[in-house]
């Protein structure tokens, strides 16, 4: 008996634990996207929010909501209070900023979704240079809606599915930390077949909290070898007056911090692995010839690498490679001594060393 009170004493605990969310989902703005857009002084953020009732009607299976506020959080609630649902940040794949709502410092725009309880510490965060609401016009890809296709194009690349650039944990922790800068990639609407879809095209690279350099395509392979990101780009390389197509894949990245006559000097370590996928000779690349072709690559993708750091870090002043925070772990004591780490940015140095290995080239003469 004494056992029978205990299953019904259970049971109607389990029961009263279920009922911590009761609101039905016709009462819910599931938000899958939001958009951050910046005119006239005043935020106007839109949500894509998931309907699956449109689906019933033979419409998308996703609505959306605009509203415009003071700050980020006025136009949200403004959105809860014209539809009379409340919004639900836990499913949001993805949010776009317009390149003009972040240039009062990335803070301001992005405040709301770092504090926020409900939104995923993962979700991708991007730029476009116009409109931001604009993404969430693109067509769908099946099932996927808007939201979906950016987070995927986002999170495309790395083995570990993590985001191209621009996760909110990991921007959100740039902000509040004393070095580095904050890089988020852009993306922008191409037109195919009377229809808009995404594409990548480059990063948008901050100084302390505000947009400053947009990286340009040839030095945005850089960024993503030493984020270890795969690029599936081909990468064109010449080799005795032929071009041949490469597919880099493989990035291996290590950042070294010295001290050499008072001043810090970062060894940047590249190690790629290269498939010739296309040549421009019917005979590809016999065998004597790959080792000669690794280090011509090899010097080439050197200079890249010399040329897009210099430009990044020591003229524009971006540390989106995360040299100061090399430095602090590597060097402390240095570090410890700094009044202020960008004062000494003009004094840094950058070495390089690449490794290129060619796993198969032309039409398989290098096994």
């Amino acid at each position: 008996m004494k056992r029978a009170w205990c299953m019904v004493l259970c049971l109607g605990l389990t029961l009263s634990l279920c009922g911590c969310d009761t609101e039905p989902l016709k009462e819910k703005l599931i938000v899958e996207g939001v958009a951050v857009d910046f005119s006239d002084q005043r935020y106007r953020v839109t949500l894509q929010v998931y309907s699956p009732l449109a689906g019933s009607s033979g419409k998308s299976e996703y609505q959306l909501f605009s509203a415009s506020g003071d700050t980020v959080y006025e136009a949200l609630r403004l959105i809860d209070e014209n539809t009379g649902k409340r919004s639900y940040y836990s499913d949001t794949k993805v949010v776009v900023f317009s390149y003009e709502s972040l240039k009062n410092g990335a803070w301001n725009g992005l405040e709301y979704f770092i504090r926020s309880s409900e939104m995923s510490t993962n979700v991708c965060l991007a730029v476009s240079m116009g409109k931001a609401d604009e993404m969430f016009y693109i067509e769908k890809e099946g099932v996927n809606m808007p939201a979906q296709v950016l987070s995927n194009l986002l999170h495309y690349g790395k083995s570990d599915a993590t985001p191209f650039s621009g996760e909110l944990m990991t921007v959100g922790a740039r902000l509040l930390g004393q070095d580095g800068d904050v890089s988020l990639p852009i993306l922008q609407t191409v037109q195919a077949n009377k229809k808009q879809y995404p594409k990548l095209n480059g990063v948008l690279c901050f100084r302390e909290q505000k947009p400053h350099y947009a990286m340009s395509e040839r030095h945005k392979w850089v960024y993503n070898w030493l984020q270890e990101y795969y690029d599936d780009r081909a990468f064109v390389f010449t080799f005795m007056e032929t071009p041949h197509t490469l597919n880099m894949k493989n990035a291996k990245a290590t950042i070294c911090a010295t001290i050499e006559q008072g001043n810090p000097v970062f060894h940047v370590c590249l190690s790629l692995e290269c498939d010739v996928m296309e040549t421009g000779t019917p005979e590809g690349i016999v065998l004597e010839q790959v080792d000669r072709f690794e280090q011509m690559l090899e010097q080439e993708i050197e200079q890249l690498v010399m040329e897009t750091v210099e430009r990044v870090f020591l003229t524009e002043g971006c540390d989106v490679f995360n040299f100061a925070r090399t430095l602090r772990k590597q060097q402390p004591t240095y570090y410890k001594k700094l009044q202020h780490w960008r004062s000494i940015i003009d004094t840094c140095r950058i070495t390089c060393d690449v490794q290129a290995v060619v796993t198969r080239a032309g039409q398989g003469t290098v096994e």
